[in-house]
């Protein structure tokens, strides 16, 4: 991105795109191919972006369109989901007017996008799990379900997150099950104030939410507390900062929603 110094480069930048590494929160610099896209989903013609030197792809003006959606695609063997990620459209005219007013500052023309990881991400220091999900025990995959790991608060007995808005963006720490059925879900560190466990913040109770759309509508399952498929203590509490070994096998018709 350009400085407030580099006059003739801040005035040729039309956007650039950021990707940070959804675990670690380092910048994911090489690895991606980027496709900026409309709103219906099609390419936006224009010469090729360049890297600058912080590893940020840079769309420069004119020649090119503000895009209302980026197509991420990870090499093999990088441990990120391909995903579309919707753009939110630019707080004013992104283009460079001489007296234009208000002008799009540098920072405005940042689109900081969080990857999600796969199943062969190496997870390291936060509450994990990686899966599979099936219809029936022995049956065949489902893809584009999305698994979230929730937390249940100790005060409100709440779980945390909700399930999603399937029409909504999704966050990097909610998992879509691929072609496979296979995902990796894990919780960000708490928010400040929260309680998993009256007297010990150290432990968690989690399950698994499944959401996935039935007959066209969104339904949500989660694993069942009698006999969760999740290696947990009799307590069901779990050390924050877990990783769990091996893969879960879940199975649809087996979640609880009730």
């Amino acid at each position: 991105m350009a400085s407030q110094r580099a006059d003739t480069l801040e005035r040729t930048v039309l956007y650039a795109v950021e990707l940070v590494d959804p675990v670690t929160g380092s910048p994911v610099t090489s690895g991606v191919r980027l496709e900026p896209l409309d709103a219906a989903g099609a390419l936006l013609a224009g010469p090729p972006p360049t890297v600058n030197r912080s590893g940020r792809t840079v769309w420069l003006q004119p020649g090119h369109a503000w895009p209302a959606q980026i197509r991420l695609t990870p090499d093999k063997g990088l441990p990120f989901a391909a995903r579309t990620e919707v753009v939110k459209p630019p707080a004013h005219d992104p283009t460079i007017v001489a007296g234009q007013a208000p002008p799009l500052a540098p920072a405005d023309r940042l689109i900081r996008i969080v990857l999600a990881p796969t199943a062969s991400y190496p997870f390291e220091g936060v509450t994990a799990v990686r899966g599979l999900l099936l219809d029936t025990d022995n049956g065949t995959p489902q893809p584009d379900a999305v698994v979230q790991l929730a937390w249940q608060d100790a005060q409100s007995h709440q779980w945390r997150p909700a399930p999603p808005d399937l029409a909504a963006p999704r966050a990097a720490t909610e998992a879509v099950t691929d072609a496979r059925g296979e995902f990796a879900a894990f919780l960000p560190p708490l928010p400040a104030g929260a309680d998993p466990v009256v007297g010990d913040p150290h432990r968690l109770k989690v399950r698994l939410q499944v959401t996935r759309r039935v007959g066209g509508v969104a339904k949500t399952r989660w694993t069942p507390e009698t006999a969760p498929p999740l290696s947990l203590p009799a307590d069901g509490l779990v050390p924050d900062g877990q990783t769990f070994a091996g893969a879960v096998r879940l199975s649809w018709d087996r979640l609880s929603d009730h």
